[in-house]
């Protein structure tokens, strides 16, 4: 199925898919929304800020901004915000413990979500199904963004149902 698009001249940079709701990001860093069978609309609460990146797990967005900063919002069952709790969130949230960190690349999988910095390395947070946050504590809950232990630096990071990817540069 084609998905309407709100502004036809504009270019869509990123796309991101979940269970029932599509997001991409236009040339102008504003994001549409394509939740269940409503029509696309912006979304709200990113005044001032230009996107460049969005990955869509199940239930809530990833927002990554021309200034490597990530925001979140959705329901954080699961800890898939990366607050450091189980609250939603309606309107996009800097995740604060990863300030401090140039995020340049951001994933999402059904229940949970991982970056990676400009100096390779990766976070990953949410619902450790099967132990796809990297961390080696199977089936917990991470809230919190958490630093993985990986003896090479990561370019690229992708996420599925249970799973985790990692590209590096060699």
């Amino acid at each position: 199925t084609q998905l309407p698009v709100l502004d036809l001249r504009v270019d869509v940079t990123s796309v991101g898919l979940g269970a029932n709701t599509v997001a991409a990001v236009e040339s102008s860093g504003q994001v549409v929304l394509w939740e269940g069978e409503s029509a696309p609309r912006h979304l709200t609460g990113t005044t001032g800020i230009t996107v460049v990146r969005v990955a869509v797990g199940d239930t809530f967005l990833c927002l990554l901004t021309d200034r490597g900063i990530l925001l979140t919002r959705g329901r954080g069952s699961g800890g898939c915000l990366g607050h450091g709790d189980t609250r939603d969130v309606s309107t996009p949230r800097i995740v604060e413990a990863l300030l401090g960190e140039d995020v340049v690349e951001v994933e999402a999988g059904p229940q949970h979500a991982a970056v990676v910095t400009s100096d390779g390395e990766l976070f990953s947070w949410g619902q450790d199904t099967g132990g796809c946050l990297g961390t080696g504590q199977l089936n917990r809950l991470g809230a919190l963004p958490q630093l993985v232990e990986i003896e090479d630096e990561v370019s690229r990071v992708f996420c599925g149902p249970a799973a985790t990817a990692l590209l590096t540069p060699d």
